[in-house]
């Protein structure tokens, strides 16, 4: 850095004596911007950044939570996307359908954007509820996702809920207290309720049914139910619902002829 000295006639004293000086003042001159330095500068933050995204996506995978707070802390990018996955889902999305409580709320705070979708338009809220994570599904809905965002084909978090093993009506009833509408279709026209129904989700069934859907949403559940699968506990529910029902009318024998009176067990 160089030092100029600025000329004034301002008198000076030394010694005790009077005497006729220049004083001089030091003015600092900050040096011209190297572009070249910049550059390399800027390129060893990306470097940095993108090594810190790896060691992110790494440490979500083995559910190193100390790594992943150590990735976040080098600036690891929040809403960065799995590349060598075909449907390029989000960090956020790899770390709600392993449940990690903790690496949500982390990433959200970090910025990442909760509802976030993938080429098959899957938000993390949809991952957590597919893979039955009820920890993480009920901490994205306190966060704010939003329960009513269909994937392709229109799947709702919901119908989701309906298809998931172990009939999860745990994972139904958070939904719907989140509001979810019990009512949606999707590209094909089925609700949650047929879902649940052709998958022999008795429970999922039973709560949908409480929020008294439309009697046409019952009798294309109960149709499927009897002409596809043959799962007589469920279409004995369904039928209850419709305008006329009971046990010995012409579906429940066609279920019995179909199957020689011995009903489908599902297997999950």
């Amino acid at each position: 850095m160089h030092i100029h000295f600025r000329m004034t006639g301002r008198r000076t004293e030394q010694s005790g004596s009077k005497a006729t000086g220049i004083k001089q003042t030091a003015v600092s001159v900050e040096p011209e911007p190297n572009p070249i330095i910049e550059q390399l500068e800027l390129a060893e933050s990306c470097s940095n950044r993108k090594n810190a995204t790896i060691d992110l996506f790494q440490a979500i995978r083995g559910k190193d939570l100390g790594a992943f707070r150590d990735a976040l802390a080098r600036h690891a990018n929040p809403n960065a996307v799995d590349k060598s996955n075909a449907f390029r889902p989000p960090v956020l999305n790899l770390a709600a359908e392993r449940g990690n409580v903790a690496m949500i709320e982390e990433l959200v705070q970090s910025g990442a954007i909760l509802d976030a979708r993938d080429k098959n338009d899957w938000t993390a809220l949809a991952c957590a509820v597919e893979k039955g994570e009820l920890n993480a599904t009920k901490t994205l809905l306190e966060l704010g996702a939003n329960p009513n965002l269909p994937a392709r084909g229109g799947w709702t978090p919901l119908m989701l809920a309906s298809m998931a093993h172990g009939d999860r009506q745990d994972l139904a009833e958070l939904l719907l207290n989140a509001n979810a509408a019990p009512y949606e279709t999707d590209a094909n026209g089925h609700t949650a309720l047929y879902w649940a129904a052709i998958n022999n989700r008795m429970n999922i069934t039973q709560t949908l049914l409480s929020r008294r859907p439309e009697p046409a949403d019952v009798e294309n559940a109960f149709q499927h139910c009897v002409t596809e699968n043959g799962y007589t506990d469920v279409a004995k529910l369904l039928d209850k619902h419709r305008p006329s029902h009971g046990e010995h009318a012409p579906w429940y024998q066609k279920i019995a002829h179909r199957f020689s009176g011995k009903p489908a067990v599902p297997v999950d």
